[in-house]
């Protein structure tokens, strides 16, 4: 039982590590909560569970945050920063896994 309650703090600090990445990322370009609540389609208070790491964001709002913030996912999630050459190779999976996804959801639309 003791390791359930190990896991679920892990998971709990990783959540507040990623929001508070996502609050540094935010102030570094000077946008408010609305201003990237709108951006991502999202409500304000949404964004704010995500930021004080109440809730993890789902994986097509990680696709659209790298893509807003020009970071890779690896940074985002893990906090690692990547080299110049990472950073592109890791763009280049945002956007095959946008287009993935976008299609997962028009074909969702579709039926």
């Amino acid at each position: 039982m003791e390791t359930k309650l190990t896991v679920a703090s892990e998971k709990e600090k990783a959540m507040d590590l990623m929001g508070m990445r996502i609050i540094r990322f935010r102030k570094e370009r000077r946008w408010d909560r609305l201003a990237l609540a709108q951006c991502l389609g999202v409500s304000r208070e949404r964004l704010g569970h995500w930021e004080r790491g109440e809730h993890a964001p789902p994986l097509e709002v990680l696709v659209k945050l790298v893509q807003t913030f020009q970071i890779s996912l690896d940074e985002l999630v893990m906090g690692e920063c990547l080299t110049d050459d990472e950073t592109r190779e890791a763009r280049w999976h945002v956007t095959a896994l946008n287009r993935l996804l976008m299609g997962e959801l028009a074909s969702r639309a579709a039926v």
